[in-house]
């Protein structure tokens, strides 16, 4: 035992001062401890959270020396957040130990890794030798599969043994996560963070609380962070860390003054380890003001609660109804020359004559769910919502809550804001942009739009205007422009889409109360002229409606008719019939829309422009989609992006789309066989005229097809090919086979937006392991059998393929695939070329194919295919 011990002292001894910790107290990384490598990617926000802050996507890193001469008892904590959904191109991995400072190149250490592929994301420890990953233990699957916020404690003994504990939380209540052994590497010479990024997530890597050192033992005290009224007989208590349960279960430990006494019994909740509910004999009095005394209370290493004595008042608590809380103040164009803090925030407002409670409340943008803290919201109050990592503008702010992932508010255009309870019914719904200033001095930013009738529940722009404060806004305070608002415009149908195969939504401009639930007012048709009425209506919201049909929809398109005896809630009835065509739209997986076209090398005067085709069966809503420009060699660098439609576009099976950012220039050019096949795109991607690659991605920022593409992929034979698309050969093949585009044929015009490829290749799988489609092709790129495809299909995957083109005397023309693993099933193309970029003479040719597999399988095949020319 004593050499034991012993050996503990002389650890310490030897790391004595050798230690890291950093809260970023200072606004600083720079020194105390001195943060270095790629540092004008990072910064320290207002929260003092380290932040990454880059210009471009990409990878970037920082890291601190450390100087651990031995990882035996050490320990490292840190606070982690993620604002997306990490992926296999978003990810961070924070090193625990380094040999090196350039987290970038070959190192010895150990790091951990936040995102990978697909759904099943976890927090997973690694070994890193060089650039051999292994890893040492894994927490649970899905966990970080959403943004997260996590605090992080690892540590290792002398034995190699590593313990990994997590507070999902983003605290510092860690529970054990898994455990794992690894003894390769001793010391750690530098820790730090290392980020890859894609445009869209350049400053969403969130770090803090960084220790990395011995053991630490706890000495905290713990406090009481919250108590709650849950009822007129039930009080809940959260403690900031656990505590000892024998003394927590000793009723005698608690009391409560005015008659209340001690609690009958405890019982602890069910999500949050740390909350506990005190059920009492005697009941609450409304409006009468309470003390609850804390008495020989510990935590788990014994640690005294301090925090003894607590105050509260019950209020009766009702459950918001829609339109109980409503939104009644936004910042969304915040101004360093403004008197208001330099953050966007959401203003809240209870029109109840008693408390609600907000408990699981988000608010919401559509792409972003700020997570509420729990609040007990007074009758006719008022509470500020804000981002978390904003909390220091907003100290003296009343009743002000920062929001974890509190959405980003669109400047100009404005946003489309939910408030939800914890069961996703929605309290109030806001659509607001800049006309809901009404102030032309004002809506150039830095004050707030204010709700001029917090009773007047309607969906209209004219009960908002601009702050008429000095200080540009009233956050937690009653509006400036309060007064009494009518309304006399009429409203009209903003949307109209299928929820699943017998109900449809209908979306109103503003509140529809009168006739809106009447079935008589709806009339749909199908394009065959097929009558369709509704058998119910459920009102899904103050201004959607759900039509529920008897029989399920099927493919093709709708049309509703709505009559005018629709009133929304002032009595303003819709003055005209409006009829809308609809679909029924189903989930994109990927490739079910494909880049069927693309001109990169736009005529002088033209634009470039990107066709999409649908190639599945489904008609699919490309609503908050994607196109972007990527880099060549980099698939996570994106250079440009921009959202294609951001409302409702169906996108109906075997159509063309042509996405560019002027259809006037392109119809000036080409020939358009669809003129309607064209969607203008504001801020359209200027494709580089040498390489690149397009990629789309559904409105979940999931990708659902990419090209990579470059200048070298058009038809060697062409003089010139500015002007000239690459058009996609076969829907059946991946884009990442160059030999499945080609250049557009100069019949069509050397381009076909909107419609059918000049090139399209429909494949004719012949008999056998390997095949060609048409035996006689003519490559001159007229558009007639310019390629040859030679398809292949074999049983098993893994089998390796060699395929070479002979002429009639056995001399080689062209290897097209040298020893390659490939698919089961596939098409590969000849252009008719020789391996020196020469054009092939007529005549027979000889397609030699050798295959052989892991299971003993090794077949020569042979096949003649005839190239012509066509005068």
């Amino acid at each position: 035992m004593k050499i034991y011990l012993l050996i503990i002292f002389l650890f310490f001894l030897d790391n004595a001062g050798a230690q890291v910790e950093d809260h970023f107290y200072d606004r600083n990384f720079s020194d105390a401890p001195p943060w270095s490598g790629e540092d004008f990617d990072f910064n320290v926000n207002m929260a003092g959270q380290l932040q990454l802050n880059a210009s471009l996507a990409g990878n970037s890193f920082l890291s601190v020396p450390a100087n651990l001469s031995s990882l035996d008892y050490c320990e490292w904590r840190f606070y982690i957040r993620l604002g997306f959904s990490p992926s296999s191109s978003n990810y961070t991995r924070v090193y625990l130990s380094s040999d090196q400072a350039d987290l970038q190149q070959p190192l010895n250490g150990y790091f951990l890794q936040f995102g990978e592929t697909l759904s099943n994301d976890a927090i997973e420890l690694f070994r890193q030798n060089g650039t051999t990953i292994s890893s040492v233990c894994r927490a649970q699957d899905g966990f970080i599969a959403n943004a997260f916020s996590a605090g992080i404690k690892v540590e290792r003994n002398n034995s190699g043994k590593w313990i990994l504990s997590i507070d999902y939380n983003g605290g510092t209540n860690y529970n054990i996560e898994a455990t794992g052994v690894d003894t390769t590497f001793n010391s750690a010479a530098f820790i730090g963070v290392n980020c890859v990024y894609t445009s869209g997530n350049i400053n969403r890597f969130y770090f803090d609380d960084f220790y990395a050192g011995p053991a630490i033992s706890d000495t905290v005290v713990p406090f009481i962070s919250n108590v709650t009224v849950e009822s007129d007989s039930i009080l809940s208590v959260t403690f900031s860390e656990k505590i000892d349960s024998v003394s927590l279960f000793k009723l005698n430990n608690y009391e409560i003054d005015n008659g209340i006494g001690l609690p009958s019994f405890i019982f602890p909740d069910s999500i949050n380890s740390l909350k506990y509910f005190f059920h009492f004999a005697n009941s609450f009095v409304s409006d009468i003001s309470y003390t609850i005394f804390f008495t020989g209370l510990t935590d788990t290493h014994q640690n005294q609660l301090v925090d003894n004595v607590k105050s509260f008042v019950y209020y009766p608590l009702v459950k918001a109804q829609l339109n109980d809380v409503v939104f009644s103040e936004i910042y969304y164009e915040p101004s360093s020359l403004s008197p208001l803090p330099n953050s966007e925030f959401v203003e809240l407002y209870n029109r109840k004559d008693s408390s609600v409670f907000i408990f699981g409340w988000k608010i919401s943008d559509g792409n972003s769910d700020g997570l509420i803290p729990e609040f007990r919201l007074g009758p006719h109050s008022y509470v500020v919502l804000y981002s978390l990592n904003d909390s220091l503008e907003f100290l003296s702010i009343p009743n002000a809550l920062a929001v974890e992932f509190f959405p980003t508010l669109n400047n100009d255009v404005g946003d489309h804001l939910l408030l939800t309870d914890a069961n996703n019914q929605i309290i109030n719904e806001l659509k607001f942009d800049d006309k809901h200033y009404h102030d032309n001095y004002k809506n150039d930013g830095g004050w707030t739009i204010e709700r001029i009738d917090v009773d007047f529940i309607c969906r209209n722009d004219y009960n908002w205007k601009a702050s008429s404060s000095n200080a540009h806004g009233t956050p937690g305070l009653i509006n400036n422009v309060n007064k009494k608002f009518n309304d006399n415009t009429a409203p009209f149908i903003s949307n109209v889409y299928l929820i699943d195969s017998i109900r449809v939504s209908v979306v109103y401009s503003e509140v529809v109360s009168n006739g809106i639930e009447d079935i008589s007012n709806y009339k749909i048709t199908k394009n065959n002229g097929v009558f369709i009425s509704p058998s119910s209506i459920i009102k899904s919201s103050d201004d959607t409606i759900e039509l529920k049909f008897s029989y399920p929809f099927s493919n093709g398109i709708y049309t509703l008719q709505i009559s005018s005896n629709l009133k929304d809630c002032p009595g303003n009835p819709i003055n005209s019939f409006q009829k809308i065509k609809f679909g029924f739209p189903e989930k994109a997986e990927p490739n079910d829309i494909l880049i069927n076209e693309l001109l990169f090398n736009s005529y002088d005067g033209g634009n470039d422009f990107l066709e999409i085709y649908n190639a599945s069966s489904k008609i699919i809503d490309i609503k908050d989609w994607i196109i972007a420009e990527g880099d060549y060699n980099d698939s996570l660098e994106i250079k440009e992006d921009a959202i294609i439609s951001q409302s409702h576009r169906l996108f109906f099976p075997g159509d063309y789309l042509v996405l560019t950012k002027d259809e006037k220039k392109i119809k000036t050019f080409y020939t358009c066989e669809d003129g309607f096949a064209f969607l203008n795109v504001a801020s359209m991607p200027d494709y580089n005229s040498d390489e690149g690659r397009a990629i789309i991605y559904d409105g979940k920022g999931e990708e659902i097809d990419a090209f990579r593409y470059s200048n070298d992929m058009h038809y060697p034979l062409l003089a010139e090919t500015k002007g000239i698309s690459l058009e996609r050969l076969s829907d059946k093949e991946i884009n990442d086979n160059s030999s499945n585009w080609h250049s557009a044929a100069a019949t069509a015009g050397f381009a076909t937006p909107g419609y059918g490829n000049s090139q399209k290749f429909y494949l004719m799988r012949g008999d056998g392991e390997v095949s060609v489609g048409m035996e006689i092709f003519s490559p001159d790129n007229d558009g007639y059998n310019d390629v040859l495809a030679v398809n292949y299909k074999f049983p098993q995957a893994g089998t390796v393929l060699s395929l070479n083109v002979y002429d009639s005397n056995g001399q080689p023309v062209r290897k097209l695939l040298s020893g390659q693993t490939v698919s089961n099933e596939g098409t590969i193309f000849w252009d008719g070329l020789a391996d020196d970029y020469s054009m092939s003479a007529s005549g027979i040719y000889i397609l030699l194919a050798h295959s052989f597999d892991l299971i003993g399988n090794d077949r020569l095949i042979k096949r003649i295919c005839f190239l012509t020319r066509r005068n």
